[in-house]
C-alpha cells in the first residue's frame, strides 16, 4: 500500500462503516459490503479484486454440481476446481522464485509487468474458496448467494492477512437483522487502537533494536545477540498480532465477531500448545483440509508423524518458495514429533510424568518451548547463511 492510497483507504473504510449502519437498509447490507470490499481491494490492488471476483465466479459455477451430494460428477468437479485454484496459487507464488525471478505484486511501483503477478491476499482468497467448495461437497453448506460469497472472499478488514474465518460464521451476522450496538463501537475502536500500538509502536521499537544486532552479530557480545533473538520473536508477534487486532476491530465496527488468531502463544509450555495458539485460523485450516483428509485421525504413529512433518512443511512453504521455509517446516515438524514421543512415553515412565507435571518441569518445558520458537523464527527474517552467522556469534566464535 503506497502512502498516496493509505488516506483514501482509511477514509473509505470509515465511510463504509458509517453508511453500513446509517444509510443502507439491512436487506441490502450483504450486497453493500461485497461492493465496498471490491472497491477497497481494487483501490489497493486492482489485480487482487479481479482475482477474488474470478474465484467467486468459479465457486458459484461449481456449486450446483457439488450441492447435490458426493456424486461422481461432484467429486470430479471438486477435484478440478481445487486443482485449478492450487495450481494457480503455486504458479503465481512459486513459479518466478523457482525459475530465478521474482514475483512482484501488482501494486508495487515499477514492477515488471511482463513477470507473473501475485495478487495481494490471493493465498487467503484461494483458501477461502477451497473451504466453501469442500463444505459444499460435504453437504454442510447450501449454494451461497453471490453477494455473500464475494463479500466473504474479499472482506476488506481481513483481506490481506486474515484471520481465515469460516463461511458459516461470516454469513451469520448477515442473515439476521442487526441494529447498531454502541458496545461494538467501543470494543472495535479499542481493538484498533491496541493493534495500532502493537504494530506501529512496539513492533517498530523492537525492530529498531533488533535489526542492527542480528544484521551484524559479530559486532556484539553473545548475550546481546541472544536478547536480540528473543526480541525478533516478539517483533514478529507484535507485527502479526497487531494487524490481527486492527482487522478484528474493524470487523467489529461492522458487527462481525470473527475468530481470534492469537491466544497468548508465548505462555505455551509445549510446542504443540504454541501452534494451537499461533495464527490459529490458518493452522486450523491446514489441519482440517490437508492433515486430516490425507493422514486421518486413526493412522499409525509413523504415518501420523509423517503427516505432522508434512503439515508443518506446507504451513511454512505457504510463506514462499525458499529453502529457509522448508528448513523451518522440518524444524517445527520434528519438534512436534519429539513432543509426541515424550507424551507417548509418559504413561510408561511414571518418573518422567511426575517430573514434567512438577512446577520445575512445567517451567523447563516453557523455557525450552520459547527457545525453540525464538530460534526457529529467525528464519522469518534471515536466510540460512545469516542464521548460521547468528548461531556462530552466539557460540562466541
Amino acid at each position: 500500500m503506497s502512502l498516496s492510497t493509505a488516506p483514501a483507504l482509511v477514509g473509505l473504510a470509515a465511510l463504509t462503516v458509517v453508511a453500513h449502519w446509517l444509510l443502507v437498509p439491512p436487506r441490502a447490507r450483504p450486497a453493500f459490503l461485497a461492493l465496498a470490499s471490491v472497491v477497497l481491494v481494487a483501490l489497493l490492488d486492482p489485480v487482487s479484486a479481479l482475482a477474488g471476483t474470478l474465484c467467486a465466479a468459479l465457486v458459484l459455477l461449481c456449486a450446483p454440481a457439488l450441492a447435490g451430494g458426493r456424486s461422481r460428477r461432484g467429486r470430479l468437479v471438486l477435484a478440478g476446481a481445487v486443482a485449478l485454484l492450487i495450481s494457480s496459487l503455486c504458479l503465481l507464488k512459486y513459479g518466478p522464485p523457482l525459475t530465478g525471478g521474482s514475483a512482484p505484486r501488482a501494486a508495487d511501483a515499477g514492477a515488471d509487468t511482463t513477470a507473473m503477478l501475485l495478487p495481494l491476499g490471493f493465498s487467503f482468497v484461494v483458501f477461502r474458496s477451497i473451504h466453501v467448495l469442500v463444505e459444499l461437497s460435504r453437504g454442510r453448506l447450501a449454494v451461497p448467494r453471490p453477494s455473500d460469497l464475494l463479500g466473504y472472499l474479499l472482506f476488506f478488514p481481513t483481506f490481506l492477512a486474515g484471520p481465515l474465518e469460516r463461511f458459516p460464521r461470516f454469513v451469520e451476522p448477515l442473515r439476521a437483522p442487526r441494529r447498531f450496538d454502541p458496545a461494538d463501537l467501543r470494543a472495535g475502536l479499542l481493538r484498533i487502537l491496541v493493534g495500532a500500538f502493537r504494530k506501529i509502536v512496539l513492533a517498530e521499537l523492537l525492530a529498531q533494536h533488533v535489526r542492527p544486532v542480528l544484521g551484524a552479530p559479530d559486532a556484539y557480545a553473545p548475550g546481546v545477540v541472544l536478547l536480540a533473538v528473543y526480541g525478533a520473536a516478539l517483533w514478529l508477534y507484535m507485527d502479526f498480532a497487531g494487524y490481527t487486532d486492527i482487522a478484528l476491530g474493524l470487523a467489529r465496527l461492522l458487527g462481525f465477531r470473527l475468530v481470534e488468531n492469537f491466544d497468548r502463544p508465548f505462555l505455551a509450555a509445549s510446542i504443540a500448545a504454541f501452534w494451537r495458539r499461533w495464527h490459529i485460523s490458518l493452522y486450523a485450516f491446514i489441519r482440517d483440509y490437508f492433515f486430516l483428509p490425507l493422514f486421518g485421525t486413526r493412522a499409525s504413529r509413523v504415518k501420523t508423524w509423517c503427516g505432522v512433518i508434512c503439515t508443518m512443511v506446507v504451513f511454512m512453504l505457504w510463506h514462499g518458495a525458499e529453502w529457509r521455509w522448508l528448513v523451518l517446516g522440518l524444524f517445527h515438524g520434528g519438534a512436534l514429533v519429539v513432543w509426541s514421543l515424550v507424551q507417548d512415553a509418559k504413561p510408561r515412565r511414571p518418573r518422567l510424568r511426575r517430573a514434567l507435571a512438577s512446577p520445575a518441569g512445567v517451567a523447563a518445558c516453557w523455557l525450552l518451548t520459547q527457545h525453540v520458537v525464538a530460534f526457529g523464527f529467525l528464519l522469518f527474517f534471515f536466510d540460512l547463511g545469516q542464521v548460521g552467522a547468528i548461531l556462530t556469534a552466539l557460540a562466541g566464535r
